[in-house]
């Protein structure tokens, strides 16, 4: 079997939700057992938080259910990734506090892969899917954190607007940090904001990043017959050497 490196799922969430839960549970879409039999040798387990009251608490629970995670035998590799900056950054503490929050995370659980800073509102970085707000002072700053720690930023959960204010930002100012899209499919093909237009699929890859194909029904528009579509799109988008998944389990 051909390994598989995955960029993107919701087991910490699951298991944060309920302590009790153990990561054999087959009730889980994103179970160790389902990995293994997938074939999945590295798998990138994202700390998904909304942006709202509590969401710092609630990314620690899942960094809790990390630590535990690693211990589980017979699992794959997991790396881990931050899917809104909310989660270990409030909306009115000083930037500098959450800023040294994760500093403290990386400490303990290594650097994440990646770092989306919104999920699908606005926060005090940016526009997330169902906003139309750009890069704000804090998201630039937090930015420029993220490519001296040659961290990966994520644009799944960006608006347009945002994602298009990061890569001039990137582009701008030298950055060099690597962009993904890490569980993103072609708007073209199923027109969800969580998927992205023809023109930042090309941009993406031309900088040579990484766009995770994305398994989630919502995103693919219908059966399995209409990932193909996607694949094809992308290909035709020159995406041959970005594309991998983001399965989104």
């Amino acid at each position: 079997m051909i390994p598989i490196v995955d960029l993107h799922c919701d087991l910490l969430e699951y298991l944060a939700q309920d302590p009790a839960r153990s990561p054999n549970d087959r009730a889980v879409p994103c179970c160790i057992p389902f990995l293994i039999e997938g074939g999945v040798k590295l798998q990138t387990l994202a700390v998904f938080t909304m942006t709202e009251p509590g969401s710092v608490a609630s990314g620690q629970r899942q960094l809790n259910a990390l630590k535990s995670l690693k211990l589980t035998p017979n699992a794959p590799q997991f790396a881990w990734a931050i899917e809104n900056a909310s989660g270990f950054c409030t909306e009115d503490e000083p930037l500098a506090k959450a800023i040294q929050r994760l500093y403290n995370n990386i400490e303990c659980h290594g650097v994440p892969l990646y770092v989306s800073l919104t999920w699908n509102s606005a926060n005090r970085f940016g526009g997330g899917n169902c906003s139309d707000l750009g890069l704000k002072p804090d998201g630039r700053e937090l930015l420029h954190l993220l490519n001296e720690n040659g961290i990966a930023v994520d644009l799944s959960h960006t608006c347009d607007r945002l994602a298009y204010d990061i890569l001039d930002e990137a582009e701008r100012e030298g950055l060099t940090l690597p962009i993904l899209a890490s569980h993103s499919n072609a708007r073209s093909v199923c027109k969800a904001p969580r998927n992205h237009p023809d023109d930042l699929v090309k941009e993406i890859s031309r900088r040579k990043g990484l766009i995770g194909l994305n398994l989630f029904s919502g995103f693919v528009g219908g059966d399995w017959t209409c990932l193909a579509a996607h694949v094809e799109r992308l290909l035709e988008l020159g995406a041959e050497d970005a594309l991998c998944f983001g399965a989104d389990f």
